[in-house]
């Protein structure tokens, strides 16, 4: 089985979502216009003035561990559907793996 062990083993299910965060932000962070039509309206701001950019790796980090937690925030403008379809795995990977880490962690104090 493919999860076998994610919920008994809390740093399999961490490692698993520092992996997938960190390599979701390297994809867009080194291919940004495969994923990214426009960087403003990606990132929510006009004129980069909040100092965020796409050319930052701990700034692209940020950008994907924000919108991979954010269930009911609308859909990000300035993405390619390339782009969105990385964001949407990443929404769908990133709560399932802290939720199993939870689980492992909640059975290891019960024990």
């Amino acid at each position: 089985m493919l999860l076998s062990g994610y919920g008994l083993r809390a740093w399999r299910a961490i490692a698993t979502y520092l992996v997938t965060l960190l390599g979701i932000s390297a994809a867009i962070r080194w291919s940004t216009r495969t994923f990214v039509t426009n960087e403003h309206l990606a990132l929510g701001t006009s004129n980069n003035d909040s100092g965020l950019s796409l050319h930052h790796f701990i700034d692209v980090v940020a950008f994907v561990a924000r919108s991979s937690v954010s269930f009911l925030s609308p859909p990000i403008s300035g993405l390619t559907p390339s782009g969105t379809v990385l964001l949407l795995i990443t929404r769908f990977v990133a709560p399932a793996s802290l939720a199993l880490a939870i689980l492992a962690i909640r059975a290891r104090v019960r024990r």
